[in-house]
């Protein structure tokens, strides 16, 4: 029988390994309590895992597919902890990440797969990538502005339903990121191919699951008239190449083209826009805009 001591508290497994003169990542990894110390900012621990070769680590767990015949802990426990060690939103994880070229660029390049992309590790990769958007929007789009890249990388893999919710907080489309989207990441949105490249995932050519992601995504643009992207797609050429995509040969892509035609005509923000008279009428001018644009 064993009597609680006043005074006297058993240290945890974490910091029992912490205590150790040599440890490594994977004994921490290996612990249940890891995650709730991450979330209580363990100062030592924190120390560790901001440290640049432990983050190359945390990010090696989840880009890079282990063989079949690796540890089932490589396979499965360790992408997955290292994934949630990113969405503690740890402050000082996250610096040194967004600080660092070499681990970004790590980290994009679970894009340069051939597709069809594991989707359990799209969904590590995408709840990375989706915390950094919305918990440090400023950087992660300082870095996508100097690696365009990375965007026609998005766009080839948008049929990857993980990729295809970046893309879509990327541009604004969903509630959390849409009270973060600022007018200048619109504008310069505008200024890359992105709409292009996703209007080109309506083609033929592609999988139906990009076909429905990719119009998705543009009706999300289209929600957030009055803007800069939302202008893009009603532009002549955006239109003359969303009715060539509905109007082909092949008849399943009338459907997601019309989807992003009456988002253009029907946004719907204007249900939660200000009241404010000037930012009524942008949005009736954008809605005429796009009808002027269709029937053109």
């Amino acid at each position: 029988m064993f009597w609680k001591v006043a005074g006297f508290s058993q240290p945890s497994p974490i910091e029992q390994i912490l205590d150790k003169q040599e440890f490594t990542l994977e004994e921490l990894l290996d612990e249940e309590d890891m995650i709730q110390e991450c979330k209580s900012l363990n100062g030592r621990l924190v120390a560790f895992l901001r440290e640049r070769s432990t983050v190359e680590q945390l990010i090696r767990y989840i880009v890079d597919p282990p063989a079949d015949s690796d540890d089932p802990k490589r396979l499965f426990q360790y992408p997955f902890t290292a994934c949630e060690v990113f969405c503690c939103e740890v402050e000082a994880v996250f610096n040194t990440l967004l600080w660092d070229e070499g681990l970004m660029a790590l980290l994009f390049s679970f894009l340069d797969s051939p597709a069809p992309l594991s989707s359990r590790t799209a969904g590590y990769f995408g709840r990375v990538v989706s915390n950094l958007l919305l918990r440090k929007t400023n950087e992660a789009m300082q870095y996508l502005q100097a690696n365009q890249g990375v965007l026609h990388k998005l766009a080839k893999h948008v049929g990857t339903t993980s990729v295809a919710e970046i893309l879509k907080r990327l541009v604004g489309g969903d509630e959390q990121s849409s009270m973060l989207f600022l007018p200048q990441y619109a504008q310069w949105l505008a200024e890359t191919p992105l709409v292009d490249l996703l209007l080109a995932q309506l083609s033929a050519d592609s999988s139906a699951d990009a076909q429905a992601n990719a119009a998705d995504i543009l009706s999300s643009i289209a929600h957030t008239q009055p803007s800069a992207l939302a202008s893009k797609l009603t532009s002549t050429d955006s239109i003359t190449a969303l009715f060539s995509h509905a109007l082909a040969p092949s008849h399943h892509l009338l459907v997601p083209a019309l989807d992003v035609c009456i988002a253009l005509v029907e946004p719907k923000r204007c249900a939660q826009a200000p009241d404010e008279a000037p930012f009524q009428e942008a949005i009736i001018r954008a809605k005429l805009e796009a009808v002027d644009a269709i029937m053109q």
